[in-house]
């Protein structure tokens, strides 16, 4: 496998419609946020953490190799596409040839899953590779460097599906069939508990 992968993991966000920070939900005996960087950070991959709102906050609770950079975004209101800039500026001046995004609230996101996608990468690094769920798409997605500009390029809530879309002829999938359910309202977070309690 290439080794000049990196993982960025989106976590800048403010929860608005939650009403608060979904990051610090807590979730098999830890954050949200803190499972999401466990699981990655057993890739043995490089990570990256995308912090914003209550930056101070976020930093005081989670817990990095020192492998893992952590930067704080002070533009995150302007959106998730914001944020994918950020983080991807940072990616490519360190000098990776890809960059797996995730994010902070997906909560049955698995090693296993993380195994499939590496596999995949490993099979076809120059095309992009999404998480196919159940209801739609999205991360944790692989995007080589080569689509580097374009995300860089993403502006306000833009997400990635947009260029996707555009290069959907180079772009394969992996299953990833609860990667839908993430933590939005108080009705995912009623889910989340009891899906822990199974």
């Amino acid at each position: 496998m290439d080794n000049k992968l990196a993982i960025l993991i989106l976590a800048a966000g403010s929860s608005s419609r939650l009403g608060k920070a979904k990051q610090l939900l807590r979730y098999k005996g830890r954050t949200l946020l803190q499972y999401q960087i466990d699981i990655a950070e057993r890739t043995d991959i490089p990570v990256y953490i995308n912090v914003g709102c209550q930056a101070p906050l976020m930093l005081q609770t989670i817990q990095t190799k020192e492998t893992t950079a952590v930067l704080c975004n002070h533009t995150w209101e302007q959106g998730m596409g914001n944020s994918i800039c950020n983080g991807v500026k940072a990616i490519q001046a360190d000098g990776y040839s890809g960059v797996i995004i995730s994010v902070c609230d997906q909560p049955f996101l698995t090693q296993d899953i993380w195994g499939l996608l590496m596999r995949k990468i490993s099979q076809q690094p120059d095309r992009i590779i999404i998480s196919q769920y159940e209801n739609g798409m999205g991360p944790p997605s692989y995007f080589p460097a080569k689509y580097f500009e374009e995300l860089i390029a993403l502006q306000g809530e833009e997400g990635a599906k947009k260029i996707v879309h555009k290069h959907q002829k180079n772009s394969v999938f992996i299953s990833f069939p609860k990667g839908n359910i993430d933590i939005d309202t108080e009705q995912d977070l009623k889910y989340l508990d009891s899906s822990e309690s199974m």
